[in-house]
This record gives C-alpha cells, sequence and structure tokens, in this order.
C-alpha cells in the first residue's frame, strides 16, 4: 500500500496547472484512503496475532502510521495554504519507501528463517 501511495502522490504532483488547494485535496484524500487501508490491515494483524511479537507489531503500526502522517499533513497545508506545503511530502514519501523496503526485507528474508 505505501509503495502504491508514493506512485498515487507523485502522480498527483506531476500535474500541471493545479491550484494548490486542488493538489492538497487530492493528496489529502490519497494520504486518507492509504491510512484507512493501513488501519484496516493493522487491526486484522492485532485480531490474527500475526507478529512474532507485541512490541514488533505495535513498531511496524506506529512506522506505517508515521510514513502516512507527513502526507496528510502536506495536504492540509496546501488546502490552508500555512506550514511548510509541499516540503511535507519529503519525509513523507521518504518514509513510506523506506517502510515498504522494511516490510519486503522482512517477507523475502525473515520469514524464511
Amino acid at each position: 500500500m505505501l509503495l502504491l501511495t508514493v506512485l498515487v502522490v507523485s502522480t498527483w504532483v506531476l500535474v500541471p496547472g493545479q491550484s494548490p488547494k486542488v493538489l492538497g485535496a487530492e493528496l489529502l484524500g490519497s494520504g486518507l484512503f492509504a491510512w484507512l487501508i493501513l488501519v484496516a490491515v493493522h487491526i486484522r494483524a492485532v485480531r490474527g496475532h500475526v507478529a512474532p511479537s507485541r512490541r514488533l507489531l505495535i513498531q511496524r503500526i506506529v512506522l506505517a502510521n508515521a510514513a502516512v502522517l507527513p502526507l496528510l499533513v502536506g495536504g492540509m497545508s496546501l488546502m490552508l495554504r500555512v506550514g511548510g506545503g509541499l516540503y511535507w511530502l519529503v519525509p513523507g514519501v521518504l518514509l513510506c519507501l523506506l517502510v515498504a523496503v522494511v516490510d519486503a526485507w522482512v517477507l523475502l528474508v525473515e520469514i524464511l528463517r
């Protein structure tokens, strides 16, 4: 979900001639959609006890939410025209990529151990 979010957010930013309010609404909508999907996945993970430990599951939930949060803040910032605007996308995109790579590493390497 995080990699798809980065792709969608990057696509919205590439559209020429958008007003900051429209771009902010697109970013906010994409961030909210991604966050809701992640919340649903995390609820199922908590109920299904899929992580090796409670601590590890909480860490993964916090990291995923921390990755999406700057996208939400950036969208709101653009819509309200205060607080940094597109600068929030840099940590958001980087965190989304980092968390997605760590998750992929766990799926490809750690599970086999």
